[in-house]
């Protein structure tokens, strides 16, 4: 059945654009030299634009639309590109034939406009990629980034070679990750655009017009132009139901690692010497969205901040002081500002101090907290004792016995319960992991050989023990809020 009825393809490309609302399938855009809408299943199609195009139209410019893309978490915002470099957005695209567009090409090179992706996050983000070759009519890149709709853009080709880029993905799982199909193969960034490499060892150096994303199984499926499609795998993402933790070998080699509710633990790279502590946000603090972020020390108890991802970049960003043990972030201004880290470090008499932390590097002791405590965690939620408050752990050296407690950025420290013996690690998420809402997480150890038990803290006093996990298991993080 033809499906075509409303549309006039007078001024079409030879492989047009067709895109679907993934909000919602019975609505889809066809571009020619304007875009046209169907809300009905392609039963009927209403032009919603004018001419989106610079208005070509000869035997030797021919100008048509070959990209639309609709945002996910907004369907009223659409954008379109054609290939005499033009890029519109509208914001009220459900209006149909009544859709305002806005010209937002101020600021990109006069080529042709291959793809445009939208975040899935935020609809005032997109990346629009270009064909050609920079040097002729211009000196600017491939690859594009706006994060105000357009208003204005910034290149983020970076170290991209000099190379018609044809298709971009951004990958909804993996914050700071995006890849793009060239004419020499695939390129990937980790870090927003910084930097890239390329990606898929095997690909041939082929020509890649389009990509897609099987996110249940993280491949990466790339089209070529004569050499077939190909899958590479992608990788792991921050899960929402892991806990993530290091642990110390004999030698004190540290390794990251996943455990599962089910009891799945599984070490997945290795990270260094002497990591004593760790925290995730998907917050970009400065180093890029979705990291872990750590405490080790040297020989001298010196300790130094720093970032892991996901995929196993371990880097060291700046010396804090000595004998820092414990590390958790809140984006809330608590007092001292927005976005920060909070520490405990330890004095060479036990006696502890909270402060805060800065990607800048500024290191501030706030107060005192009390002797021997070993670790920390930020729950905004009012799980029993109010909101917007810091849970701690602290252990008698003589005896060994830990006890658990809340703090306020006021000063105020509150010893709630005690939990039982030689607690070394503390984390928290709302999310059901599969034991209930609003827990915290722990792990403990033996006194004689070091074996961690992982396990679930109540605020009404619960303590559950729930599996062993292995030896010398001393940090636990949570990719989920």
């Amino acid at each position: 059945m033809l499906a075509s009825s409303g549309i006039s393809t007078a001024r079409c490309g030879f492989l047009p654009p067709l895109v679907m609302d993934p909000s919602n399938s019975q609505t889809l855009y066809f571009g020619t030299h304007k875009v046209f809408q169907t809300t009905d299943g392609a039963s009927s199609w209403t032009a919603i634009s004018p001419d989106l195009t610079g208005g070509c139209f000869s035997p030797t410019a021919f100008c048509v639309l070959d990209t639309i893309a609709v945002a996910a978490s907004n369907p009223n915002t659409v954008y379109a590109g054609s290939n005499d470099g033009k890029v519109q957005v509208t914001t009220n695209a459900l209006a149909g034939a009544g859709s305002a567009w806005t010209d937002i090409s101020n600021g990109l090179p006069p080529r042709t406009v291959t793809q445009i992706a939208v975040d899935p996050a935020s609809d005032r983000t997109a990346y629009v990629v270009f064909s050609g070759f920079s040097g002729f009519v211009d000196t600017k890149g491939h690859v594009f980034r706006t994060k105000n709709q357009g208003n204005a853009w910034t290149d983020i080709s970076a170290n991209l070679p000099n190379i018609p880029v044809n298709a971009i993905l951004v990958d909804a799982d993996l914050p700071g990750a995006l890849y793009i199909g060239t004419d020499i193969g695939v390129f990937a960034t980790f870090d927003g655009g910084v930097s890239w490499s390329p990606f898929a060892t095997g690909l041939p150096r082929v020509a890649v017009t389009g990509l897609t994303l099987h996110r249940a199984s993280r491949t990466l499926r790339a089209g070529t132009y004569g050499r077939s499609a190909w899958d590479a795998p992608l990788p792991a993402v921050v899960s929402p139901t892991l806990m993530y933790y290091l642990r110390r070998d004999a030698n004190s080699a540290s390794k990251f690692g996943t455990i599962s509710s089910s009891g799945a633990v599984n070490d997945q790279f290795d990270a260094g010497n002497d990591f004593d502590a760790l925290t995730f946000t998907t917050t970009d603090v400065g180093y890029g969205p979705g990291l872990f972020y750590y405490l080790r020390h040297d020989a001298s108890g010196f300790s130094t901040f720093g970032t892991i991802s996901i995929t196993g970049t371990v880097t060291d960003r700046f010396g804090v002081g000595f004998r820092f043990n414990a590390l958790s972030f809140s984006p809330d201004d608590l007092g001292y500002g927005r976005n920060l880290f909070y520490y405990i470090r330890q004095d060479t008499s036990g006696w502890s101090t909270f402060g805060t932390i800065s990607t800048s590097g500024a290191v501030i002791d706030r107060f005192g907290i009390g002797s021997n405590f070993n670790a920390l965690v930020y729950a905004a939620s009012n799980v029993g004792y109010g909101r917007k408050l810091f849970y701690y752990l602290r252990t008698d050296p003589a005896t060994g016995f830990s006890t658990f407690g809340t703090m306020s950025t006021s000063g105020a420290v509150v010893d709630r319960f005690g939990v039982g013996a030689r607690f070394d690690a503390l984390t928290f998420t709302h999310t059901d992991l599969g034991y209930g809402h609003d827990l915290f997480y722990y792990l403990r150890h033996d006194a004689g050989n070091g074996f961690s038990t992982f396990g679930t803290i109540a605020s009404s006093g619960a303590i559950v023990d729930r599996f062993g996990v292995g030896f010398r298991f001393n940090a636990i993080a949570t990719g989920s809020p």
